[in-house]
């Protein structure tokens, strides 16, 4: 194999000075065996399947999303992104990810899947970087990780899907260590150039690149050290693990994600009629879709955190709250004009702008929210609220219900007669979720728990008496956003409006200036596209927002 192929991204190859590192990885594998059962083993991100022979006489099966690194295994492999694996339930006694997990950004997925394949005794082991080793504990160096975890760290990632969690660390020895140890030296040197880490402003394919000279011109090929390492060099260990070069989670009792049986619509069973999509499935039946595999109570959590509604109240930098703070009073106006006298109840109220703007009309109302901050906010479900009530509101948040389907029928227990309801929620049918698919912004898994058409939405109105008044394509907002933030998306680099968009303190991704910077110039730039994609699906009636307003009888 040419030098010039090895890279930073994959072990290819035991040449130009890379031999200690491929040893590592051959060590990883064999002293991973003891733990895995008799069965079949997946073995997950195993690039060009230099090792899977150390799991012998076990049948082993190659995963990687890039084919030419699979081409030539003389075992099954499959071309698949481990975060979405073409398995079956239970249909493996042993996963391995040996260097695998830290190079997607959402590694939990890839656990939650290691869980669905394995049979009920079977046993997963992740082996991963230990960052407090491989380059700076508060920075992920590597230019081909996106996430990288210390023995702890990858012990929380891996309990919420496996009862029984052994953490333990790869160790080096002494002739090991020496080329380690240089090497962060000459990482240290290099670093120390770059005090103020502008390196974060370059572009992440630009930083691989570099990356990748370096590790070539800096691994010297007629080092006989370097040659002399083998496997025998590494060993695992259970304390000190803070000081390991990998850490390595060996999980026993599978708990997989809860695959979805009925619809969190309608409540009709989601049989081999269903379709199944990427991280949901659509109801033959009423043709809405639910969020599929269910996320855990732990999940729903980590996926709003703290990011998702800061406590400073600042969500969106620029004008972006003002304008929310805008539409919400003009969203107040109209239910004050279209609603009977009495309160309003705000299910999903945020940080209450909608209760505020209520208030100044006159209006007394009342919030439903996860995470109560205010007197005027209440932290419990729909079917926890009593009296009778003028208007019930739903601004973008009936999707985030995991009762959404029942809600409705809450809400006409709940509404006076002559009460209105109002709802806007991100349309399944839209122009916009069909050009994006999987990577449409409203899309937001696991957050939004159904995907509702106006079909879906409309139906389960009548069924519980509801006239419908009014169902507008711009009213609901969002629109134009949701062209362009996949327009952006598109665009090579990694982009992120959305996240762009948001304030500092409310994001839960790294996002440096110069990415940011690039996100929001590319979004000026195709800001008429946009708009224009917008005024088209508004004029078909096929909106990326739905907006509703019905009244009890």
């Amino acid at each position: 194999m040419s030098r010039a192929r090895i890279t930073g991204e994959r072990v290819v190859s035991p040449a130009g000075g890379f031999n200690p590192t491929w040893q590592r990885h051959v060590a990883a594998y064999a002293l991973c065996e003891p733990f895995l059962g008799p069965g079949r083993v997946l073995d997950l991100g195993c690039g060009v399947g230099h090792s899977y022979e150390r799991l012998a006489p076990r049948e082993t099966v190659g995963v990687d999303v890039d084919p030419q690194a699979l081409a030539g295994q003389s075992r099954a492999t499959a071309v698949a992104d481990m975060r979405d694996l073409p398995f079956p339930d239970a249909s493996f006694g042993s996963v391995v990810a040996v260097q695998s997990i830290e190079h997607v950004p959402d590694p939990e997925r890839a656990v939650a899947e290691a869980a669905r394949v394995l049979e009920p005794d079977g046993v997963a082991v992740f082996v991963t970087p230990n960052r407090l080793t491989l380059g700076r504990p508060d920075e992920v160096i590597d230019p081909y990780h996106f996430i990288e975890f210390d023995d702890k760290e990858l012990r929380r990632l891996c309990e919420p899907r496996f009862g029984e969690v052994e953490v333990l660390g790869l160790f080096g020895s002494e002739r090991y260590m020496e080329l380690f140890r240089e090497e962060r030296a000459t990482l240290d040197r290099l670093l120390r150039l770059d005090p103020l880490r502008l390196r974060r402003l370059v572009p992440r394919r630009m930083r691989q690149r570099l990356y990748d000279w370096l590790l070539r011109h800096f691994r010297r090929e007629d080092d006989p050290r370097a040659e002399a390492i083998e496997p025998a060099d590494f060993e695992l260990r259970e304390s000190g693990l803070e000081a390991a070069l990998d850490v390595c989670a060996v999980c026993r009792e599978p708990r997989p994600p809860a695959r979805v049986s009925a619809c969190a619509w309608c409540g009709a069973p989601l049989g081999d009629d269903a379709v199944r999509l990427r991280g949901r499935v659509r109801c033959p039946r009423c043709g809405a879709a639910t969020t599929d595999p269910w996320p855990t109570p732990d999940e729903l959590e980590r996926a709003y955190g703290g990011w998702y509604r800061p406590r400073t109240g600042r969500r969106f930098a620029l004008f972006g709250d003002l304008i929310l703070s805008r539409t919400r009073g003009l969203l107040a106006k109209r239910i004050d004009a279209i609603a009977p006298p009495g309160p309003v109840l705000d299910v999903g109220a945020g940080d209450g702008v909608l209760l505020d703007a209520l208030r100044s009309r006159g209006r007394e109302a009342l919030g439903l929210e996860r995470d109560s901050r205010r007197p005027d906010v209440r932290d419990c479900s729909l079917a926890e609220v009593e009296g009778e009530w003028a208007a019930i509101v739903f601004w973008h948040s009936l999707e985030h219900l995991p009762d959404a389907g029942d809600a409705l029928r809450h809400a006409a227990r709940l509404l006076r007669p002559g009460g209105v309801l109002v709802i806007a929620v991100p349309n399944s049918d839209s122009l916009q979720a069909a050009a994006f698919g999987d990577r449409w912004l409203a899309l937001d898994l696991p957050r939004h728990l159904v995907h509702l058409s106006r079909e879906s939405l409309v139906s389960r109105l009548e069924l519980f008496g509801f006239e419908l008044e009014r169902i507008s394509q711009l009213r609901g907002g969002q629109i134009a956003i949701g062209w362009l933030d996949g327009f952006v998306c598109l665009v090579p680099g990694r982009l992120d409006l959305y996240q762009s968009l948001r304030s500092r303190g409310a994001r839960n991704v790294e996002l440096s200036p110069a990415r940011r910077a690039a996100s929001l110039a590319t979004a000026v730039a195709l800001a008429p596209a946009a708009l224009a994609a917008a005024a088209v699906e508004v004029a078909v009636g096929r909106s990326g927002t739905l907006y509703l307003e019905a009244r009890r009888a």
